[in-house]
């Protein structure tokens, strides 16, 4: 049996309203990330096995 339930999660769950706020306190940051995000995860940018 598992105890995960006994465990409240370390992270909050990733919800729009979470982004939305990340996105108000530092736009350029948030920016960037989405930028990588877009790049690294493009068809064909890494091997599979690496992503």
């Amino acid at each position: 049996m598992s105890d995960s339930h006994l465990h409240p999660p370390v992270h909050p769950l990733a919800t729009a309203a979470i982004g939305n706020h990340r996105e108000a306190l530092a736009p350029e940051i948030y920016e960037a990330f989405e930028r990588f995000s877009r790049t690294v995860f493009k068809a064909g940018a890494l091997p599979e096995k690496t992503k």
